[in-house]
């Protein structure tokens, strides 16, 4: 069965999983840290620097965290299925779907049904390329992504189906982790902003 043969095979102790998450999470917080010191910065410059640090730490909380924690979550749940699909084998091809909503950005619409071997990259309209959902380089195609990467039988763009079960499994699934990872980054932004305001006094 495929659930035996990833049991044998796959965990996530894995040192590629391991390697994977050191790395990408130190440039994630890296780059998100980047991004709200650039704010502060010219919060500080402004006529009253204590209301417009509250007032970035303020947008932070209530729409940032939570982009950052779909981002991420889809980002990382959509590799560990990747990385895991590599270690059963039987796995040929993979399909990009998305939510299917009208908050599906275009370039994510154009790629609905997209079909590729299992080890080859998705292609967005651009050109660019990621292995998954949530992993391209440029900002635009990654942040608040709510797409996923699924088995596929065959190597066609379409086959007779609904994926509407799938995608709102994958909903279910992810939606505790993202109400964890947004009230971690919650805590991290009213940490920050005590911090810079006690220092402004």
């Amino acid at each position: 069965m495929v659930g035996d043969s990833v049991g044998k095979n796959y965990n996530l102790l894995n040192s590629r999983v391991e390697k994977f998450l050191k790395a990408y999470m130190t440039e994630r917080v890296d780059m998100i840290n980047a991004t709200t010191r650039v704010a502060v910065q010219k919060a500080l410059e402004s006529d009253d620097p204590q209301a417009a640090v509250r007032h970035v730490f303020e947008v932070a909380r209530d729409s940032r965290a939570k982009i950052i924690a779909l981002t991420e979550v889809t980002r990382s749940s959509n590799f560990g299925a990747i990385d895991a699909g590599k270690w059963v084998g039987a796995l040929e091809f993979k399909r990009w779907i998305t939510q299917e909503d009208l908050q599906v950005r275009d370039a994510h619409e154009h790629m609905q049904n997209q079909v590729v071997p299992w080890n080859d990259p998705f292609e967005a309209p651009n050109g660019s390329h990621a292995q998954w959902p949530g992993g391209f380089r440029e900002p635009e195609l990654s942040i608040g992504c709510r797409c996923a990467a699924i088995p596929a039988r065959a190597a066609q763009q379409r086959e007779l189906g609904d994926y509407a079960d799938a995608v709102a499994l994958y909903d279910d699934v992810r939606a505790p982790a993202v109400t964890k990872l947004e009230a971690a980054w919650r805590q991290v932004f009213d940490e920050q902003e005590a911090a810079i305001l006690a220092e402004l006094g």
